[in-house]
């Protein structure tokens, strides 16, 4: 729920991005990675430049929705697994799910208000 340090982060995370070399991937895993950069980057601009954190939290289910394909398809570089967890009540009951490093629950459709609701942890 801190909004400003959120707007940051995603401003960091545009900065990483710009950093990646595209280049390295070749044929469809090149065209996979070229569309799921188009939606990570469209989103974590419409994070940083939204007025609201229910604006964000609209963004960031974007974002969440084209990193997980990520992972799914290339893997996660990190010291441990990672999971992906759904809520089923955010965005009134449509749901949404976020990738995080560890199975405790910590939900940021809702913040502190139901930190902990999810109906599913799945280890990717």
């Amino acid at each position: 729920d801190d909004w400003a340090r959120t707007r940051s982060a995603a401003s960091a995370a545009l900065e990483v991005l710009s950093s990646v070399d595209i280049n390295l991937l070749e044929g469809e895993a090149h065209s996979a990675w070229m569309s799921a950069l188009a939606e990570i980057r469209t989103s974590l601009e419409t994070v940083r430049g939204a007025d609201s954190i229910d604006q964000g939290r609209r963004a960031f289910d974007l974002l969440s929705q084209a990193l997980t394909r990520v992972v799914r398809a290339f893997g996660a570089s990190t010291s441990g697994p990672v999971y992906d967890v759904h809520c089923p009540m955010a965005f009134d009951g449509r749901g949404a799910s976020w990738i995080q490093s560890d199975d405790a629950v910590r939900n940021p459709y809702y913040g502190p208000s139901m930190l902990k609701c999810a109906d599913k942890v799945e280890k990717l």
